[in-house]
């Protein structure tokens, strides 16, 4: 007897594949684990160019509601997943990255809790892996949202959870931890590069009503050097700022001002702090800070002011030392041409802290001598402290 396939699933997992023929059948194992032989998994290669393709058509042949969409030639993350969103069945919606991993039975996990709950989405935690090495996170304490209810750290089952505080959360817009009803994506899908997700989950998060969490359920986010996240061209670090103010924009629709500032917290400045000065190359590195400062002032001239004055922006202001995040901070929050003239120019980023603060004194120092105005100016006050800890800082 033949065995009948639903044309109306409860879930569909959607995996945009790109060269990953190491990881993509480990990716599938672990879903399959516990999955519903009656709903259906979606991958979409992007145009591969190693053997992925032939892993997963021999796992199709074990595994019947594995399906295979071939785009032919790259064309992005984000045009896969719509893909995969408007081929799929499923009345709630997966996305996986095809280098990741999941617990057992982390899809059937979730999706019993979305029909007992009727949620919109429901979410997991995130595991970061290097290697060998595994880091839970916890959605909870690392988190840039300061008021949370006291009696969600006790909770070991699924309860409702409002969407800022998943959004406050360093994996907030990530796509992988959640399953979320069709429709959403259908309103709100992915556009962009290398934070094309941002789009998306962020006003999906703020207009859903109902948002469950499950504890201690986890996806596995591997570091591996040919991931999306990995590119180090231009283009795609300039488009995590497009995609900022696209979302910004989407948000303006939701009425409340929370989602955006936590936005600019947990993924502008979390950006600007910590993973531009990781790019190697000088020229594209500063001419991220350069681009990513204009787009935002682009969209509002007075949006670092507004940080400033943000309750979740606290952990960039630092209260516990001098140190690089805060200086960029205090210059971003009291914008004038000479600071932005000195975050875009700022030198030697992957330096070790000594010497950055050095080469931005420095900076200031020039700039003084040049326009005895300057002293009276909003940046020469924020960073009188810098000037004077020159001598207590060892090259």
């Amino acid at each position: 007897m033949e065995k009948v396939i639903k044309t109306n699933m409860d879930l569909s997992i959607v995996i945009p594949l790109y060269n990953h023929e190491k990881y993509i059948e480990e990716c599938l194992t672990s879903i399959l684990v516990g999955f519903d032989e009656n709903d259906e998994i979606i991958v979409i290669d992007d145009g591969s160019t190693d053997n992925s393709v032939a892993v997963v058509e021999r796992m199709i042949k074990e595994h019947g509601n594995i399906r295979l969409i071939e785009n032919g030639v790259n064309k992005g993350c984000a045009f896969s997943i719509a893909t995969g969103i408007n081929e799929a069945k499923g009345k709630y919606i997966g996305v996986s990255n095809s280098d990741d991993y999941v617990d057992p039975g982390y899809y059937a996990k979730m999706l019993k809790v979305a029909k007992s709950t009727k949620a919109d989405i429901v979410c997991a935690s995130i595991a970061m892996v290097f290697g060998k090495q595994i880091y839970r996170t916890d959605i909870l304490k690392e988190n840039v949202v300061p008021d949370i209810p006291k009696k969600y750290f006790s909770k070991v089952s699924p309860f409702k959870i409002s969407g800022d505080i998943l959004l406050g959360h360093a994996s907030a817009s990530s796509a992988s931890t959640k399953i979320i009803l069709k429709k959403w994506y259908l309103k709100y899908p992915f556009i962009g590069t290398k934070a094309n997700d941002l789009p998306s989950i962020y006003p999906i998060l703020a207009e859903a009503e109902n948002i469950v969490f499950c504890p201690n359920l986890y996806m596995y986010y591997r570091q591996v050097d040919n991931s999306l996240s990995k590119r180090d061209d231009f283009a795609s670090y300039a488009s995590v700022a497009d995609s900022i103010v696209d979302t910004l924009k989407l948000l303006d629709e939701v009425k409340d001002e929370k989602y955006k500032e936590i936005l600019l917290a947990n993924n502008f400045l979390d950006f600007l702090c910590y993973v531009v000065p990781e790019i190697k190359d000088e020229k594209t590195r500063v001419g991220v800070i350069e681009h990513s400062i204009k787009t935002l002032l682009s969209y509002d001239k007075n949006v670092f002011q507004k940080m400033n004055k943000s309750k979740y922006t606290e952990l960039f202001k630092d209260k516990n030392g001098v140190e690089y995040t805060k200086v960029l901070f205090q210059l971003l929050c009291n914008l004038d041409i000479d600071a932005v003239d000195l975050l875009i120019r700022l030198e030697g980023q992957n330096r070790r802290f000594s010497d950055r603060i050095i080469v931005l004194e420095n900076h200031i120092e020039n700039l003084a001598a040049e326009n005895e105005g300057y002293k009276n100016s909003m940046s020469w006050k924020i960073t009188a402290p810098l000037r004077s800890i020159k001598r207590t800082i060892k090259r």
